[in-house]
């Protein structure tokens, strides 16, 4: 990912300005590489900045299933407790309580196997269907960098492979030249 990194910094900014103003309490950064660490701002400039110095810590593996568990399963959680809360008293609410979740997971796709994260968007595929969401309620968008055949064929089986049924999980690859 170092090669793409500054490219990955540009995108970045951008999609942190898009998203700043749907997300009132701040934006949150996970690094798969040091996976400890959470970086949480309402200011863009920061979270850049962030971003852009953490390019010296890119040596270890990447284990993408343990990040995207550490932000999934509590959401999974919160949506599970608000529908029992609701079946427990009766109350019509649907789980548009919870706040939409949107996670982008800038990549390059090299991950070893121990990292697939199927099981955790399977996982919180069901959880969405059991508890009646809407399919915006989450949006995992797979954001490709390199040009690696096999992590960008890695990327598009979460695309297209996975057999869910309501909801769809896009990628978008962008290949170096």
């Amino acid at each position: 990912m170092r090669h793409s990194w500054d490219e990955m910094c540009q995108l970045f900014a951008v999609l942190s300005r898009f998203a700043k103003p749907s997300d009132e309490d701040g934006i949150e950064i996970y690094f798969t590489m040091k996976h400890d660490v959470v970086k949480k701002s309402k200011k863009m400039t920061k979270l850049v900045d962030i971003v852009r110095k953490h390019k010296g810590n890119l040596n270890g593996s990447s284990n993408i299933k343990l990040c995207l568990d550490r932000i999934l399963k509590p959401y999974e959680q919160n949506l599970i407790a608000q529908k029992e809360y609701r079946a427990a008293h009766a109350v019509s609410a649907s789980s548009d309580d919870q706040k939409p979740l949107t996670v982008y997971i800038l990549t390059n796709g090299l991950w070893n196997g121990r990292a697939d994260p199927t099981d955790s968007i399977r996982d919180m595929v069901s959880v969405l269907e059991q508890c009646h969401c809407r399919s915006s309620q989450v949006g995992i968008q797979f954001i490709g960098f390199g040009n690696d055949e096999a992590a960008l064929a890695r990327l598009d089986h979460y695309d297209d492979d996975l057999g869910l049924s309501m909801f769809v999980f896009r990628n978008f690859l962008m290949q170096r030249s």
